[in-house]
């Protein structure tokens, strides 16, 4: 090799050696730009994980709850509770009941005020 074929040798070098470096850099950068955005909705995915389980172990708190208070309002609300409670607070059932009719009236009605019909 002689002195001018290594100094051209020289100075090509650097330029492949330059145009090569910027290859494997946008080969790369996207792999490893790609890479961080995985580990990123990764790491935010775990932590929504954490809170879809405190949500869901909420909401199973309170469906237990939900059902202890029909209960308790089944209990409250069953005519024994009931005919306990009017006596507590003296109230005594009657001896009979009277019924009325089921004929409403009205002003239009001949016998509202004590009117009489009139005779046909």
């Amino acid at each position: 090799m002689t002195k001018t074929q290594f100094l051209k040798l020289k100075k090509v070098t650097p330029q492949i050696w330059e145009s090569k470096r910027k290859k494997w850099v946008l080969l790369f950068l996207p792999l490893i730009l790609s890479l961080s955005f995985q580990l990123f909705m990764s790491n935010r995915t775990v932590g929504r994980g954490g809170e879809l389980s405190k949500i869901e172990s909420r909401v199973e708190e309170l469906r237990r709850e939900n059902f202890s208070l029909r209960e308790q309002i089944a209990k409250e609300s069953s005519i024994t509770r009931l005919e306990e409670e009017g006596e507590r607070l003296g109230l005594v059932k009657p001896q009979s009941i009277l019924y009325t009719g089921s004929t409403v009236v009205t002003a239009s009605d001949p016998t509202f005020l004590g009117q009489n019909a009139p005779n046909d």
